[in-house]
């Protein structure tokens, strides 16, 4: 599976606005979050991240930039071709 999905910072202090904010960006973008673990969203789900970057989105505010990209699998589907 494919993910890009915005989500909780690695900034202490951004984090502390994400939390802010959140209730907001429920209503403002029709339920999307800006203070979800994605990393751990995802592992906790049973699927296993083989590739993750996490950067900023550069012309967005930090706040809702932070991004989530990368690969996951099935465990059992591991090393299949």
């Amino acid at each position: 599976y494919y993910f890009l999905e915005h989500g909780l910072a690695d900034n202490p202090k951004t984090q502390k606005w994400q939390h802010r904010l959140n209730s907001l960006q429920n209503i403002w973008a029709d339920g999307c979050n800006l203070n979800r673990d994605m990393k751990s969203l995802i592992t906790n789900s049973g699927l296993k991240i083989i590739d993750l970057k996490n950067y900023y989105m550069k012309r967005d505010p930090k706040i809702v930039g932070y991004m989530y990209e990368g690969i996951a699998v099935k465990p059992n589907l591991q090393g299949r071709t």
